[in-house]
This record gives C-alpha cells, structure tokens and sequence, in this order.
C-alpha cells in the first residue's frame, strides 16, 4: 500500500514461490496479479538478465501483458468468494469497462473494508459525472485509514479541480490533528499548486524534502 517498488519486488519473488509449490492457494495468485500489473515482473525480468541468470521464470515480455488478468482469473476460479481476486481483476483490467468496475464492486461486496478495491474503483468512475460516488469512495476509505495518502490526495485532487481550496485547509488541519505533518504538508502543496501559488509550493516542497528521512525520499 506505500506503493515502494522494491517492496514490491521482493514480494514478487516470494510469491512465485508460494504459487510454484502449492498452485492452489488463491490469495497467492491475486497478489501476484496486483504486483505484476505494478510493473514488478519487469524490473524482477531486468536484474535476472543483469546477473546473468539467463532463464528466468517470469514469462517473456511479450507475454507480460496478459498475465495479471490470467492470475486474476485464476484466483477467482480456485476461490469464487475471495474479494482479492476480485480487486485483482478489476486493476488488471485497469477499471476500464463493464467487467472490470462489476469485478471490483464484487470485490467490495465480499469485503466492505477492501479500501484497493474502493481506490480502484473510485479511480474508474469520470470525475465529472460520477464525482459524488467517487467523493464518497474516497472519503469511506479514509474513515478505514485515516492517513492513506492515495485516498487523501485522490479526494483532496477533486475538491481543487473546482476551486474548494478551502477543502484543503481542513485537510491539512485534520491530518495535523492525527500526528501527520508530512501529509499534511503535501496536502498544503498540492492547493498552493492548484491556487497557481508556484514559488510557495515550490518552497514548501523543497521544506518537506529536507525533512523527509532517506526511507521516506
């Protein structure tokens, strides 16, 4: 959920582990969906051919495209009641299209609290007809995680598009509240961005930076 490439890689490898010994373990396959379609395959395919290890087990880029749905699908047909899977598919088919918004409601459906699938979904919707079911995807999923920064942005993002910069001051107040002050100073940059206050993001950014830790860079 911190979105961290490397974590997702080590993952990655785990998990064709766990799929290679036991084909059958679903949340298995649904994960490894969700990391293949982060682009993690591609990085993990790189370091083999770097270290030379010539026969890797990922497939061939070619066929890389296709594979997060493939394992998507099969975790729902090893466990048709697993909400994983179904957020799985769901971002494997990029929230485009009837089966893809169907798969995560699914996935919401079986898992109320699934804040992914809700992200996903959210994310699927146009931001202009359909904002109020966004505006209150995004807001269900902070009530779960108060300080997921995907959520919080995505949500703040959709009040400065039209002009509530006020919205953003409540923001940065709550999440200064709950102990966050880095968040909550991305928050501040994000409407100085969208208020066309350049140098004061700019300065702001360049303050969050120094005091963010190397983990966090």
């Amino acid at each position: 959920r911190n979105r961290e490439v490397t974590k997702y890689a080590e993952a990655t490898a785990q998990l064709e582990k766990v799929v290679a010994m036991d084909p059958n373990v679903a949340p298995g396959w649904a994960t490894l969906s969700v990391a293949a379609n982060f682009g993690i395959f591609h990085e993990a395919a790189a370091r083999a051919a770097e270290k030379g290890q010539g026969k890797a087990t990922l497939a061939s880029a070619e066929d890389q495209a296709g594979q997060p749905e493939k394992y998507a699908r099969r975790a729902i047909a090893l466990a048709p009641n697993l909400a994983a899977a179904y957020a799985a598919l769901g971002f494997a088919l990029d929230g485009k299209g009837p089966t893809a918004r169907a798969a995560l409601r699914r996935a919401i459906a079986l898992d109320p609290n699934d804040v992914e699938a809700m992200n996903w979904l959210a994310g699927s919707l146009d931001a202009e007809h359909e904002r109020a079911e966004r505006i209150k995807l995004f807001s269900k999923i902070i009530e779960i995680e108060p300080l997921w920064w995907p959520a919080v942005l995505n949500r703040l993002s959709m009040f400065l598009d039209v002009g509530d910069f006020a919205e953003g001051q409540r923001e940065r107040k709550r999440l200064e509240g709950l102990g966050s002050p880095l968040l909550a100073a991305m928050v501040e940059i994000e409407t100085a961005s969208a208020k066309g206050e350049v140098s004061k993001a700019a300065r702001l950014g360049v303050k969050v930076f120094k005091a963010m830790s190397p983990e966090e860079r």
